[in-house]
């Protein structure tokens, strides 16, 4: 189980749309599988780069910005392993401090939101000299886990906080 990594899921094509929402100025990409709003202001990135289903990127502030803020989504095949998200929730626990480095969590709970359990982790770490606050969210269904983090770098993560938490709260999954 050590071994199991969280943030690199085996991944399958889905097709996705996009619709907007004029009254917010959302758009919304939803398939078979689940369904989630991003800022039209934000970009998406589809091509599954660095193991994703998606990523939606903020805008950069100017030309020397060198950090765009991120949301993150990422599917997971567990099949066969008998992972709960109490168990998901130990592994990841465990795999932050086997990281190494300056890690601080602020929150790591199993919470219920539409009747649908999932776990949630803020922390912040220092990778590559830069310091990152996260926030993960996760849900499980039908021996799946459906992982997403909001990325963002500390000096801007009050700034970006509302519209990463959007996109987290926008997420739901299919019936």
């Amino acid at each position: 189980m050590k071994s199991l990594l969280l943030f690199l899921p085996v991944l399958l094509f889905q097709s996705c749309f996009s619709q907007t929402d004029q009254a917010n100025n959302m758009l919304t990409v939803q398939n078979h599988q689940y369904r989630i709003q991003y800022p039209n202001t934000w970009r998406i990135d589809s091509s599954r780069n660095m193991g994703t289903e998606l990523i939606f990127y903020s805008p950069l502030d100017n030309a020397g910005d060198p950090f765009s803020e991120n949301v993150n989504l990422m599917i997971q095949n567990l099949q066969g392993m008998n992972i709960d998200l109490q168990k998901y929730k130990e592994i990841t626990e465990q795999q932050l401090k086997e990281l190494g480095g300056e890690s601080k969590i602020y929150q790591s709970a199993i919470l219920t939101k539409d009747q649908l359990s999932h776990f949630r982790m803020d922390y912040q770490m220092t990778q590559e000299n830069r310091t990152l606050r996260f926030t993960a969210m996760c849900y499980i269904k039908d021996e799946k886990a459906y992982l997403l983090t909001f990325t963002s770098s500390v000096e801007d993560y009050e700034k970006f906080k509302n519209a990463g938490e959007s996109i987290l709260k926008s997420f739901a999954l299919t019936p």
